[in-house]
């Protein structure tokens, strides 16, 4: 299910003040992933509340404000989802041009890197060197091949310096010599 149906459905359920339906849609969707655990969370506080409720444990008063903020969270949760999806591209226009130069921006990077045989680059030496307009791009590339073990920073002064580790190496190697080959340069 598209997330603006699923966000509809959470919706009308959540006016309809059946959360234990929405909780159970937004588990059925969320399974799996980083956001079942605050699912989850919301679940058991529904049925605490509930049974609470129902051994006189608790109020009206107390019951129906504890809801409210369930509701608020159940909301919140759709709201976040929507925000995310929003800045992924994800149910609606996709941003081609900006996932084109993030692509850009890895190739680039690592082939700067590849030809780098010193101490490393800093950050303004990679992004003069790609001549990509977003530097935010060259920065995200780089901290996408540090999480992969591709490159290592070493601190000098103030400044980080970036350079291929021996499995990025190995990678920008592969890398330079299909693009060679694409290019006609082999």
């Amino acid at each position: 299910m598209a997330f603006h149906e699923l966000k509809t459905q959470i919706t009308a359920l959540v006016s309809r003040d059946q959360l234990e339906e929405a909780v159970r849609l937004l588990a059925g969707h969320y399974d799996g992933q980083e956001k079942a655990a605050a699912i989850a969370h919301i679940s058991g506080r529904l049925a605490a509340l509930n049974q609470g409720l129902a051994k006189g444990l608790i109020g009206f008063p107390e019951y129906y404000q504890a809801r409210n903020q369930l509701r608020a969270s159940i909301l919140e949760l759709v709201r976040e989802e929507g925000e995310e999806a929003r800045k992924n591209g994800a149910g609606g226009k996709v941003d081609a041009s900006g996932q084109y130069q993030a692509s850009l921006a890895r190739v680039a990077v690592l082939l700067i890197l590849f030809q780098e045989q010193g101490a490393g680059l800093a950050i303004t030496s990679i992004h003069q060197a790609s001549k990509i307009k977003g530097r935010k791009y060259v920065v995200a590339a780089l901290q996408e091949m540090e999480a992969n073990g591709w490159v290592e920073k070493n601190k000098s002064g103030k400044i980080n310096h970036w350079r291929l580790t021996e499995e990025g190496r190995k990678l920008a190697g592969e890398f330079n010599s299909s693009l060679r080959a694409v290019l006609g340069l082999a």
